[in-house]
């Protein structure tokens, strides 16, 4: 059998590593764990809510491994052509998925996922040895799969991976976002429905990449929509105060203005952090 050399040993091997890299995580995961505990990590997890992303990491390099292993071993042209071809069109359609998501940390969430960046790096790695490995069997027809690809493989991401702004507040009834272990959210619903005052609830992993957008943290989180504005107050204390006597804090809507946080020089008490397991 033909031996293989060094620069393909070492495409294989990385290949393999992202493949145990993103089962950790899915791993990790089930156990209701994170692989990456970073702050970046956590902050960008929330946006894929029903973590995806590491299953299709698995998937993906699972391929990459298998594809470039049989083209490694191929003894007709043919079929290393077919085989090297494939694995540049996927390499390629990567990257540009990675620069959305690498964007959308730099741009968007203004923090980096230290497991995200780790799989980018094995996507550049593996793009890098595979331009002098397959390249040359490569068909040059292949091109034009190229464009119309990576704008599909974009579209998916950008589906998996969105920026909702304030699609949960639907009309002019308040919203609270809670969590069901934070002991703050429950005193203020006992409060609300003590007085009798009419609000929906939402779940923080269902709004978190809202909260992330507005550098919110904590809950509960109380979002109400008057006029032209959107009307957010953090904290129990906070929370009660909008409802009951209208003291808050005003964001524009994203149309008439940029989204930016007045926060108070004082921390209220009365929240839990949506990433750490604390209350104050």
């Amino acid at each position: 059998m033909r031996r293989l050399s060094i620069p393909q040993v070492l495409f294989l091997l990385i290949s393999i590593g992202c493949i145990i890299l993103n089962l950790l995580d899915i791993i990790y995961a089930h156990y209701g764990k994170h692989f990456c505990s970073s702050e970046g990590c956590l902050i960008n997890h929330t946006f894929d809510k029903h973590n995806i992303l590491p299953w299709l990491g698995v998937i993906f390099f699972s391929v990459i491994t298998l594809l470039s292993y049989m083209s490694f071993k191929a003894e007709h042209i043919n079929r290393k052509k077919i085989y090297g071809s494939i694995i540049i069109v996927l390499l390629s359609t990567a990257l540009g998925v990675e620069g959305y998501f690498i964007s959308f940390q730099t741009f968007f969430t203004y923090k980096y996922c230290q497991f995200c960046l780790a799989d980018a790096q094995g996507f550049f790695v593996l793009f890098l040895l595979g331009i002098p490995l397959f390249w040359k069997d490569v068909k040059r027809e292949i091109a034009f799969v190229l464009g119309p690809l990576t704008f599909f493989a974009l579209l998916i991401a950008s589906s998996i991976v969105r920026i909702p702004l304030f699609q949960i507040v639907k009309d002019n009834t308040p919203v609270i976002v809670y969590r069901s272990r934070c002991p703050h959210c429950k005193n203020l619903i006992w409060k609300l429905e003590r007085k009798n005052i009419h609000y929906k609830k939402i779940s923080f992993s269902d709004a978190s990449s809202l909260l992330m957008q507005l550098g919110i943290k904590e809950v509960p989180v109380v979002i109400k929509r008057e006029d032209h504005k959107y009307i957010i107050a953090v904290g129990e204390k906070e929370g009660y105060k909008l409802l009951r006597e209208k003291a808050y804090t005003s964001f524009l809507l994203p149309s008439e203005s940029s989204l930016k946080v007045k926060k108070e020089e004082n921390t209220p008490f009365g929240m839990c952090s949506i990433i750490e397991k604390t209350c104050h």
